[in-house]
């Protein structure tokens, strides 16, 4: 615990100041507190014996102005200074160290970690700190405040009373961290299941048209529903024995007070004290209990909070895969070199628990485990500056991990990738990826206009003229489908694209990859979503920009790559034949098998 206390302090490093003062004023306000009871015995010490009206009054008088201060002028000072400087200071500092995180994990890290439980483990953790953070400074702070305050206040005036709440509130308290250390391995589980269950959920508002396109929807439901019903079954079953060691403590606050009432009594009647001191006595050690009291509340809140926050901080702590050398290379302009020397590569573990147990996670960990052979091995090849390659074979071949290594989404287990003879792992990433362009199979877009889609990737948007936007749109065919959106180029295409057809998604990204004007062009199945006449305009596309710069091409229609001036064969991570389409008709059987089993349309191979 008191490392996970020692990370929330330093992640509130900017904003210590500023609780620091915050604290202060609600101690000040605490203080103030202190002072009503005092002020309402002497009013009732001075009806009692009779004296003059006025002073009557000005005790009074007292009690208000006191309260003005310590309520509506001490809240005023703290919301102010909540408001100015931690409030929205502090949301927009923790959203952008949460983005610069996942930002600063390795494109294979986020693709080969589930991103739904970041996302959820990222928005409770979040959600529970925010909370966490002003239940603390507006709840917990100002109770225990409060709490020893009057304890040192009733010793001032008697020990002996003081001594019987100090010992009633360590008990109160010693319990609770009983029921603190008792449950938290209960509430861990009740966590975890609702991370996944969260999980569930967002897959099915993902998927909704894949679930009932195959008439799943039952299914689905079910599925939720039987994580909720864990969840329900084991809170429940955790929260009545909870329940019932909150009557034991509830019973310590009651019959503390009932004593302290009780002592008071006698002292008043003994003559040791006024009448009026019953009145400090009563409501300083109400005012102890009663805030211990909401503590129970609390805590059941801090204890659902803590197993959000830990798994918040140790996300944050994980380190990239992928890191930069101090003084990385910066290649202004890329000839285009690629070179892959004794590469081989084995895909990572998830490392995230929760992303490791999910059920995708443990199929795949379970087929990398049994299989334990690396995707890419021993794998050579030189690919010359404004050369036109491909890489074919099955799928999970091993084509694709290539096209990943180039960007550097990983790095490779053994061996070197090298771009211009510089290995990869010494170039500036950001000015590297700069000057490549890389078409996925799934290309993703934002929900944003159809230019601002396109220019993405571009440094500086500004600069990109409407010349080389058409010029762009033409080469990947934006242009045949432009003119139905009402806005042209200023359209929003909606969430994940969904204005625009697959074949028409997957245009953006080629545009999105030409308008970069890259050294090196990476098409990882680029033309999987397009139909025929379409695929035909790309290859064309292709041609003429591949013209001056380095081209890589991922198929698995062979079609696409007749042109290539040199074909790697892949097969079970290893390149088993290489050169033109006609040589590798002649000497690789692979090659052969691969022509084989693909119907080929007008002589395209």
């Amino acid at each position: 615990m008191k490392k996970y206390i020692k990370k929330i302090w330093e992640l509130y490093k900017p904003f210590r100041k500023a609780l620091i003062f915050l604290f202060i004023l609600t101690l000040i306000s605490q203080m103030l507190f202190l002072v009503p009871p005092i002020l309402y015995a002497k009013v009732v010490d001075s009806v009692i014996s009779k004296e003059p009206l006025l002073k009557s009054l000005y005790f009074v008088i007292a009690v208000f102005v006191v309260g003005f201060l310590s309520k509506v002028v001490m809240n005023y000072i703290r919301n102010y200074t909540e408001i100015k400087w931690i409030h929205y200071d502090v949301d927009r500092y923790v959203y952008n160290k949460n983005i610069s995180k996942i930002l600063s994990f390795s494109v294979g890290q986020n693709t080969n970690e589930n991103s739904g439980v970041k996302q959820s483990i990222l928005n409770r953790g979040t959600n529970a700190m925010e909370q966490a953070m002003y239940k603390t400074l507006f709840d917990a702070v100002p109770i225990i405040l409060q709490t020893v305050l009057s304890i040192i206040a009733m010793l001032i005036i008697n020990i002996f009373l003081g001594l019987i709440v100090f010992f009633g509130v360590a008990l109160y308290v010693s319990l609770v961290i009983y029921l603190n250390n008792k449950f938290k391995d209960d509430l861990k589980k009740i966590d975890d299941i609702y991370n996944k269950n969260n999980k569930e959920y967002t897959e099915i508002l993902w998927n909704i048209a894949t679930i009932k396109l195959n008439a799943q929807e039952e299914q689905s439901q079910k599925r939720y529903d039987n994580g909720i019903l864990r969840l329900c079954n084991l809170g429940k079953k955790v929260w009545i024995r909870y329940s019932s060691w909150t009557l034991a403590r509830g019973g310590i606050a009651e019959i503390t007070e009932f004593i302290v009432m009780a002592l008071g009594v006698w002292l008043v009647y003994k003559g040791a004290y006024t009448p009026g001191t019953l009145v400090i006595f009563w409501s300083w050690s109400s005012k102890a209990f009663n805030g211990l009291g909401r503590i129970g509340m609390m805590q059941r809140q801090y204890m659902r909070w803590g197993a959000s926050i830990k798994k918040y901080l140790d996300l944050l702590e994980i380190e990239p895969d992928i890191r930069e050398i101090e003084n990385p290379v910066r290649i202004k302009k890329i000839k285009g070199e690629v070179e892959f020397k004794n590469v081989s590569f084995k895909y990572p573990f998830r490392k995230n628990k929760e992303d490791k147990d999910s059920s995708a996670g443990k199929r795949q960990n379970k087929k990398i485990k049994n299989e334990n052979l690396p995707a890419l091995k021993k794998i050579n090849f030189k690919i010359k500056a404004g050369q036109k390659v491909a890489f074919v074979g099955e799928s999970g071949a091993g084509k694709s991990t290539i096209a990943q290594l180039l960007i550097r989404a990983y790095d490779v287990s053994d061996g070197r990738v090298a771009i211009d003879g510089v290995d990869i792992k010494n170039l500036d990433l950001r000015c590297y990826r700069e000057q490549v362009g890389v078409v996925p199979q799934d290309v993703g877009v934002f929900d944003r206009t159809l230019r601002e889609n396109i220019i993405f990737g571009v440094g500086d948007q500004k600069k990109i003229s409407i010349k080389q936007l058409e010029d762009v749109a033409r080469l990947s065919c934006i242009h045949k489908f432009k003119h139905r959106l009402e806005h042209g180029y200023d359209t929003m295409i909606g969430e994940k694209g969904i204005r625009l057809s697959g074949g028409e998604r997957q245009r953006v990204g080629i545009a999105r990859a030409l308008i970069k004007d890259p050294a090196i062009l990476i098409f990882d199945e680029a033309t999987s979503h397009l139909d025929t006449e379409n695929e035909k305009m790309i290859h064309e596309a292709i041609d003429k920009v591949s013209e001056g710069r380095t081209t890589i091409i991922i198929a698995h229609r062979l079609s696409t790559i007749k042109n290539a001036d040199k074909i790697f064969v892949i097969d079970k991570g290893k390149i088993v034949g290489e050169g033109s389409h006609q040589e590798l008709m002649k000497d690789c059987k692979i090659y052969q098998n691969l022509v084989a089993h693909q119907s080929v349309d007008n002589g395209n191979l």
